[in-house]
C-alpha cells in the first residue's frame, strides 16, 4: 500500500486528527482515521491516478463529479469508508481540494485546507516507489495564511 505523507507527516495520522471530534460527538471515537494506502500500482508512476486519472474503467459514476478516493478503508478494501479528493493539474501544481468521506457526510475538512504542490516535486515522488512523501511549497502557506475555504 502507498503511504501518502504531508510535510512529513502520514496523512492518515492528520485525518484522524481532524475527524476525532467528529466521531467522539457520534459515540464512536474508533471510526476516526480508519484508512489505509492505496495499493502502489494503482498511485505509482507509470500509473497518473494521484494525478487526478484514473483506470477508464474505474470508479466511473461512483464518486461526485471529479473526485476520486487518496485513501481507502484500513480493512483493506478501497470503496468502503473512502477518503476523496479533487485532484487538479496545472502546468506548475498540483492541487488537491474538496475533501470528503461518503460515509460520514457530516464531516468537515476545511482544516486541511487546499493543499497545493509543485508539479515537479509531486511526480518525482510518484515516480519513487517509496512512500509518497509531498512537500507543500510556499503557495499553499500563503493560501492558509489569507484563511481561504475550499469551495465544496
Amino acid at each position: 500500500m502507498a503511504e501518502v505523507f504531508i510535510d512529513s507527516r502520514n496523512l492518515v495520522k492528520i485525518l484522524r486528527e481532524i475527524e476525532q471530534p467528529f466521531a467522539e460527538a457520534e459515540g464512536d471515537s474508533e471510526s476516526a482515521g480508519q484508512y489505509d494506502g492505496l495499493p502502489a500500482i494503482l498511485v505509482f508512476y507509470p500509473s497518473k491516478y494521484y494525478l487526478g486519472e484514473p483506470p477508464k474503467k474505474f470508479g466511473e459514476g461512483e464518486y461526485p463529479s471529479g473526485k476520486l478516493p487518496v485513501l481507502g478503508c484500513n480493512c483493506g478494501e478501497m470503496d468502503c469508508n473512502p477518503f476523496l479528493a479533487h485532484i487538479s493539474v496545472s502546468e506548475t501544481t498540483i492541487t488537491c481540494s474538496k475533501f470528503e468521506n461518503l460515509y460520514y457526510p457530516t464531516w468537515t475538512y476545511e482544516q486541511l485546507g487546499r493543499l497545493v504542490f509543485e508539479k515537479t516535486q509531486y511526480e518525482s515522488a510518484l515516480k519513487s516507489h517509496v512512500p509518497v512523501k509531498f512537500e507543500k511549497q510556499s503557495l499553499w502557506r500563503r493560501i492558509r495564511n489569507r484563511r481561504t475555504k475550499p469551495s465544496i
